[in-house]
């Protein structure tokens, strides 16, 4: 799709979501920006913030979209199906750009991490 479709596609969608509300329509900016992502299939920015606690079993809520590391070290992260991948060696100031509901406590140990 070029950049000038995609462009107005977005424009499209948000229009019509502004204008046509209805029970199912975004109420927020960050709700929309969310629907807008999910129809590009897209991962949208969030301006909430949060300390990430790694634990075993408990899920972040809501569900990490990126994880910036602020100490040096591994990340163990569960995606919605339940795959756990380990990142290895993240340097301190990455941001990972995944999407994940658990940060696992046993073999991560990057620190500081911040839920995007």
């Amino acid at each position: 799709m070029s950049q000038e479709l995609k462009s107005t596609h977005l424009r499209t969608v948000a229009e019509a979501a502004v204008l046509t509300p209805s029970t199912n329509a975004p109420q927020t900016g960050d709700q929309l920006l969310a629907l807008l992502a999910k129809l590009l299939g897209a991962t949208a920015p969030t301006g909430a913030f949060k300390s990430i606690t790694p634990h075993d079993t408990t899920p972040q809520d809501p569900p990490v979209r990126s994880i910036y590391v602020g100490g040096a070290g591994d990340v163990v992260a569960k995606n919605a199906d339940g795959t756990a991948v380990t990142f290895t060696a993240v340097p301190v100031g990455m941001i990972l750009p995944i999407a994940c509901t658990i940060v696992k406590a046993t073999g991560t140990t990057a620190t500081d991490l911040i839920a995007l």
